[in-house]
């Protein structure tokens, strides 16, 4: 049995737009539980079931620090220094299969992998996000669930 815990994170990026400077963002942890197979003293396999939370976030800075007296009395009244962040975020579950070598063999050491799955968010299908103490809806149902390779790299210990 093979317990452990991933985080992961993503930044797409941030761009110029109209005076402000705008990026989109996220990540998620999981906690899992999977069980390995040993194909041999070098490889195993395990399907894997991971779940936690996630969610994106997106932010606007302004890049001067003047604000107009009709923007101080607008919801949700942007103020210098306060970065308005939009969030949407849920629980996800993560179900997956991967595959490990060992180069050298039982015993502790570098391995290298192989993980696919799917991502699962229940964040993903509506459209409100989180401004503040606000909800803002009618926004982009945008999530990072989804299908998934990935490639392992790391170290670890073989009983």
């Amino acid at each position: 049995v093979m317990l452990g815990g991933e985080w992961h994170g993503l930044v797409i990026g941030e761009e110029e737009h109209q005076g402000r400077d705008v990026g989109l963002g996220g990540g998620y942890a999981t906690l899992g539980v999977g069980y390995a197979v040993d194909l041999s003293p070098r490889l195993r396999d395990y399907p894997r079931l991971g779940v936690g939370a996630g969610g994106l976030a997106l932010w606007i800075v302004r890049q001067d620090d003047t604000v107009g007296f009709h923007e101080v009395l607008a919801p949700p009244r942007p103020l210098p220094g306060r970065q308005p962040v939009l969030s949407h975020d849920g629980v996800v579950v993560d179900l997956g299969a991967g595959a490990e070598l060992w180069p050298g063999g039982r015993g502790l050491g570098p391995l290298i992998g192989l993980r696919f799955g799917y991502l699962a968010a229940a964040f993903g299908s509506d459209s409100d996000w989180q401004l503040y103490e606000y909800t803002a809806s009618g926004g982009p149902s945008g999530t990072m669930a989804g299908p998934y390779v990935r490639l392992v790299v790391g170290g670890g210990r073989r009983r």
